[in-house]
């Protein structure tokens, strides 16, 4: 049975036992029926790999035929409903989108769509950048709790994965954003996935949670790809989930002093590649900084 009321069972961890004996294996789902999602078309398949941020005369010019966008959680979402907030419902609770804002994302995914690129969403935690209201009441739930904010160089949280406030608002940022933008037929275009925060093995500067060991680093952020590919699945057959990672693999980029805040990025692939087979496998993609 998914659904108890008007809670969604989707995102709940499972248990299988065999007479009074727990057995190892999936705890998530990791299987959805076809008819789901409302989108079933397959993955685009595309002329390049070319993919850039730009202006329209260089993607003409340079013959791109995919873009990311940024898109900022406390910018998009308010702790109060206003004449000026869209609502929206997920597992049972209201929360509040700003209309402004919203329509800002729009546009952008318009303008994508206008000129037949591929868009892939780069969702991201900053309460200092990327438009942050910086309203502290939305902040206090979404931020990682262990955000760092004496830190200059701590640009963007990590999602909160530890509260069931933070949950729920990054459960519902993602759900928001793949109801809106993953219907095929939408006048303001379809996103084809997620990138998970940015840089993550870089944390304290572009995923910070404060000073973690990489194992429970990743497995933190492991649970925000899981469940960012849950809301997609629901909405769309292809949607695809990614782990973006600086240019440094063996190595850090930042000073190897402390490694509870800077990681190889080999080390990140490791861990998520490991926690698949215990937790159960879901497809997830790599967004490599070249």
């Amino acid at each position: 049975q998914r659904f108890m009321g008007k809670h969604d069972r989707l995102y709940s961890r499972f248990e299988v036992y065999a007479g009074d004996d727990l057995i190892p294996g999936t705890q998530f789902v990791t299987d959805f029926d076809p008819s789901i999602p409302e989108n079933k078309s397959d993955y685009p398949v595309l002329s390049t790999k070319k993919t850039l941020h730009g202006t329209e005369e260089d993607i003409v010019a340079l013959g791109i035929k995919q873009q990311p966008i940024n898109i900022n959680l406390p910018n998009l979402m308010t702790t109060v409903k206003t004449d000026t907030t869209l609502d929206f419902e997920h597992d049972g609770k209201t929360y509040y989108f700003i209309k402004e804002a919203v329509e800002k994302v729009d546009m952008q995914m318009a303008k994508s769509k206008k000129l037949g690129l591929v868009v892939t969403m780069i969702l991201l935690n900053s309460p200092r950048l990327f438009g942050s209201t910086g309203e502290k009441a939305l902040l206090d739930k979404c931020l990682h709790p262990g955000f760092d904010f004496e830190s200059p160089d701590a640009f963007i949280s990590a999602f909160n994965m530890r509260t069931h406030d933070g949950m729920g608002y990054y459960r519902a940022f993602v759900e928001f954003l793949c109801d809106r933008y993953t219907k095929p037929d939408s006048d303001v275009g379809c996103v084809a996935g997620a990138i998970i925060s940015n840089e993550v093995n870089s944390q304290y500067v572009w995923g910070n949670a404060g000073e973690m060991d990489v194992n429970d680093y990743v497995a933190e952020y492991n649970e925000a790809m899981r469940q960012a590919w849950l809301a997609g699945q629901k909405h769309a057959k292809s949607f695809r989930v990614y782990v973006s990672l600086d240019q440094y693999w063996h190595k850090t980029a930042h000073n190897v002093r402390f490694p509870k805040r800077y990681y190889a990025g080999r080390d990140i692939i490791d861990e998520l590649s490991r926690l698949q087979g215990e937790k159960g496998e879901f497809p997830w993609c790599v967004a490599y900084h070249p």
